[in-house]
């Protein structure tokens, strides 16, 4: 969700402001005034977002993605990434206020969301603020992911995980593996005997044990 379609546009990108003439794959990039002269609009404030996510399993959660961002120096122009309502990166600012961010390729992110996680959800918003004057290319996303890195064992979920020692994907009792995912023996016994199995060296059929 966001200014998608005024500000925001998924579409081929073709260079200007300093955006890339292509995407780093496929056909399509996500960014802000994706074609025509590439500029960003003045005294704007805009944004786009993921849904919220349900990250709950997980114990480490990152944001990776591939990015051409070209801003002013944050004293004029901010570029942010929130997760949750919680700022996780911004461009830089400087005393002399010229440190402009400009990418002059695709550079691949790696954002840790882990501390931004609230009720086990994850909503990750790119935004850009700008003054009245200088626009420059603004963001231009690809290949976005949100990555579970650890995830926490959970009986039932047909992994076998840190203390189980089992999951069949269930929590039922009775059925080889316990509703805590303990091993126990199956209905009607089993086991194997002590005799010789056919087919083996030294099996010989014999009164009760013919093929």
């Amino acid at each position: 969700t966001g200014n998608y379609g005024i500000e925001w546009n998924w579409g081929e990108p073709t260079g200007g402001a300093g955006d890339p003439d292509d995407p780093h794959t496929g056909t399509y990039v996500l960014g802000t005034s994706v074609g025509g002269n590439g500029l960003y609009r003045a005294a704007t404030s805009t944004w786009i977002e993921t849904p919220a996510l349900d990250v709950s399993p997980y114990a480490q959660i990152h944001l990776q993605y591939w990015r051409w961002l070209t801003v002013e120096d944050r004293s004029y122009d901010t570029a942010a990434i929130e997760v949750n309502g919680q700022l996780a990166w911004q461009n830089a600012i400087s005393p002399g206020m010229t440190l402009n961010h400009i990418d002059r390729e695709w550079r691949f992110q790696d954002l840790d969301l882990t501390p931004y996680i609230t009720a086990g959800t994850a909503q990750v918003r790119w935004t850009l603020d700008s003054d009245p004057s200088n626009e420059f290319g603004g963001w231009t996303l690809d290949d976005v992911c949100i990555v579970a890195l650890i995830k926490y064992p959970l009986c039932g979920d047909a992994t076998v995980g840190p203390g189980e020692q089992c999951d069949d994907g269930n929590t039922t009792s009775g059925d080889g593996c316990s509703k805590q995912c303990i091993d126990e023996p199956t209905a009607g016994g089993g086991g194997c005997s002590a005799g010789p199995i056919m087919g083996w060296p030294g099996f010989t059929p014999g009164p009760g044990n013919e093929p």
